[in-house]
């Protein structure tokens, strides 16, 4: 019995010390946190001469002869994005926008990632559609175009992966993963994993 007890409070002397190493932990990542949050609120604003702005072209698109109303309210939506200011700050925080442009530029930056974002989502959805229609060699052009972008929507790896490989084509495949290795993108590596099921 008193071999349990002792047993007992070594436990519970461990959780403690545990816990109370984890809340520190926790307490210190916190401080480190708002100390830079902080100072990002106070960084004046910077020139943005140096920002990589994405030129959509709406130009680039493959011709699409077909009046079905969802790829119309897509094209519109894509020749109005062909004239925005579009940027893909994927793996920046606010908080790291903030401090390397200056805070008064945040809503800005967060305009044009909006526009990024929504031209990876448009593209999808186009090609998805052209897919439902059987236009598959326009809707393979879109799904490259979007890839041509740097999306890192699974889907859209898969699908041109399954196009690819009934052509035979696995270099293509290769060339789709070799592209997924530069993303700056938590989905990369499951990403590549879809790919590779293909090869």
């Amino acid at each position: 019995m008193p071999y349990i007890l002792i047993g007992f409070i070594i436990l519970t002397v461990l959780a403690l010390v545990k816990s109370k190493k984890a809340a520190s932990m926790n307490s210190s990542a916190s401080e480190a946190f708002w100390e830079k949050e902080n100072k990002a609120n106070t960084t004046r604003k910077k020139e943005l001469t140096d920002l990589d702005y994405i030129l959509f072209d709406y130009k680039n698109l493959p011709i699409i002869e077909n009046n079905d109303t969802g790829i119309v309210r897509y094209l519109s939506v894509l020749s109005e994005l062909s004239n925005s200011k579009i940027l893909n700050l994927h793996g920046k925080t606010n908080t790291d926008l903030k401090l390397e442009y200056g805070y008064n530029n945040l809503q800005y930056l967060m305009n044009c990632e909006g526009n990024y974002i929504k031209l990876i989502q448009v593209l999808h959805q186009l090609g998805k559609r052209l897919q439902v229609l059987e236009l598959t060699t326009e809707a393979t052009a879109v799904f490259e175009l979007e890839v041509f972008y740097s999306s890192d929507i699974s889907e859209t790896y898969r699908t041109l992966a399954l196009i690819y490989s009934n052509r035979g084509d696995t270099s293509k495949i290769t060339e789709l993963s070799n592209k997924v290795s530069t993303l700056n993108s938590i989905k990369k590596d499951k990403i590549i994993e879809i790919l590779n099921s293909y090869l």
